[in-house]
């Protein structure tokens, strides 16, 4: 397994996971404001948000998981993959 850093895995996850929460955490907010300011209801602003925010989301762990490398498999093949686990993390994290 091609780990992030030279750390327990534990550890590892708990760097992706605080990442993770600070990102998807203040999109709900984000989300809520939207939907008050304008005519998007807030089911359709908080699923927006979570897929803009995935993206960024999914790079860096990418990023991270391949040992900071942009060549490697999670951002080519595995990608698609890691954006929907990503995205549905979020979900869970943000509703």
């Amino acid at each position: 397994m091609n780990r992030t850093f030279h750390r327990q895995l534990a550890v590892e996850l708990l760097v992706i996971s605080g990442i993770g929460y600070a990102i998807f955490r203040p999109i709900s907010f984000a989300a809520r404001w939207l939907s008050e300011s304008s005519p998007i209801p807030f089911p359709l602003a908080i699923a927006l948000a979570i897929v803009v925010a995935g993206l960024p989301l999914a790079l860096m762990i990418g990023f991270m998981i391949n040992g900071f490398s942009w060549t490697g498999p999670m951002l080519q093949d595995g990608f698609a993959l890691l954006y929907i686990q990503v995205v549905a993390i979020g979900v869970g994290i943000s509703c």
